[in-house]
């Protein structure tokens, strides 16, 4: 298979305090001297609606998605912009090392210029094709991406026989190179998938089976049965660690730790009383951020929880509280020292972006 690259420009606009220079040696490495969370203090409230948010590298201003826009902010204000021309941006969003960023399916240059696209690259699976799963390391040098066509709601396309399918394949990329290196994983004619990418492997579940690949070479997958069933999410937390969440039903999500050195079955299962709608590992990997929700009413709202937690992978709370507006998405800044929370709701007191810091 030959990668489709696409050469998008694109335009950042911003004052000149708004460059997007790394801060060198600002992440933790696994074993670091990183001290456990004890507390969540809120710093600070932005109003601006932005889904998703990420810090930058610099660990003090940060990144949103506004519409098919992906804007810098130093607190509340406005200090560069990048357009996104094709395509949309989902709930991956962060800094890579060198200044760039992962956008989606998409890694940025520190310029804001596409070194990869992964919307247009799926374009080869079909009229329709587009990333239904993708993850990339935070070092932004592995990706996997599930890329597949999708069927034409068009009666036109019907009728002629062109609806398409949902056929693709799960596909490992290297970036080592001015094109990545491609390893087919898995042609299927329409699987679901959640995936997970690390420097050192990629990994996939698949209803209830979970394929674990190294970054590179030709190895065969590490391939277990999890009996999971509803397996929403997926993230590497170190090289040891993978943690996934399982919806059982709107007041309880599972949260399941699976060890590598133990064939990669449960370390850890634990309770989540709601609906996962956010989950970040900290830096380092000890830790993990989850914002959830769960709400239910009758002729009077009953129950209405929105919550941000740090629990630690055994499932011991480290800290929460409550948030205003629904968390939609969290991020962690490059020390894992403060967190980021995005907040919709419908009203001005419930939509906004607050900035934790770490106790």
């Amino acid at each position: 298979m030959k990668a489709s690259w696409i050469a998008l420009a694109v335009l950042v606009v911003g004052c000149g305090d708004g460059g997007l220079a790394p801060s060198v040696g600002a992440t933790p490495q696994e074993g670091s001297g990183q001290r456990p969370v004890r507390g969540l203090k809120q710093v600070a409230r932005y109003d601006r609606l932005a889904v998703p948010v990420a810090f930058a590298h610099d660990g003090k201003r940060w990144i949103g998605a506004v519409d098919h826009e992906l804007v810098i902010y130093d607190g509340a204000r406005e200090v560069g912009r990048m357009p996104v021309m094709v395509g949309g941006t989902d709930s991956a969003l962060a800094a890579l090392p060198d200044g760039g960023w992962i956008a989606g399916a998409r890694v940025l240059a520190a310029d804001g210029t596409a070194r990869f696209d992964g919307w247009s690259w799926a374009h080869r699976y079909g009229r329709f094709g587009s990333p239904k799963a993708s993850a990339i390391s935070p070092d932004g040098h592995v990706a996997i991406i599930d890329g597949a066509d999708s069927p034409s709601t068009c009666l036109c396309d019907r009728e002629r026989g062109t609806a398409g399918s949902r056929a693709g394949a799960l596909v490992r990329l290297t970036f080592d190179s001015e094109r990545p290196t491609e390893r087919v994983l898995i042609e299927h004619a329409g699987r679901r998938f959640q995936v997970a990418a690390s420097a050192t492997a990629v990994a996939a579940v698949d209803g209830g089976d979970l394929s674990v690949w190294p970054a590179a070479g030709d190895a065969p997958p590490v391939t277990v049965a999890l009996g999971l069933r509803d397996v929403q999410a997926l993230a590497w937390a170190g090289d040891r660690y993978l943690v996934a969440t399982q919806f059982v039903d709107m007041d309880r999500t599972d949260v399941v730790v699976l060890d590598r050195d133990a064939a990669w079955q449960p370390a850890w299962t634990w309770q989540v009383a709601g609906n996962v709608r956010a989950l970040r590992v900290r830096p380092g990997g000890r830790e993990v951020a989850i914002a959830w929700t769960n709400y239910r009413a009758t002729d009077r709202v009953l129950r209405d929880d929105r919550k941000v937690a740090v629990f630690a992978l055994d499932g011991t709370r480290a800290a929460s509280l409550d948030t205003a507006g629904y968390p939609e998405s969290i991020a962690w800044s490059p020390a894992g020292d403060a967190l980021l929370v995005a907040m919709v709701g419908n009203s001005p007191r419930e939509q906004g972006v607050l900035r934790l810091a770490v106790r």
